[in-house]
């Protein structure tokens, strides 16, 4: 496949959690091939939450952002900045 690509959280969340339309998306996002494929910031945090929410995977997102902190929180995730530990 070539081309450019928008995913939003529900196209995204096939890449880590089979259902229909997965092998596509894989298919979509392997490494090597001549896609470009665009997210926005938020849907890492949607993409966390869905999977979370399905028991795929026990999720704490991590980010040094606070906004995007704020948002992963209302979607119900567990988060963690890295500013706050020190070395």
């Amino acid at each position: 496949m070539s081309g450019c690509y928008y995913l939003d959280a529900s196209a995204l969340v096939k890449r880590y959690a089979p259902e229909t339309g997965s092998r596509w998306v894989v298919e979509l996002t392997n490494p090597g091939d001549d896609t470009a494929v665009l997210l926005s910031e938020i849907t890492l945090a949607e993409v966390a939450a869905a999977l979370a929410a399905q028991g795929h995977i026990p999720v704490t997102f991590v980010a040094a952002d606070e906004d995007l902190l704020t948002a992963a929180r209302a979607l119900g995730l567990s988060t963690a900045n890295p500013l706050s530990h020190q070395n």
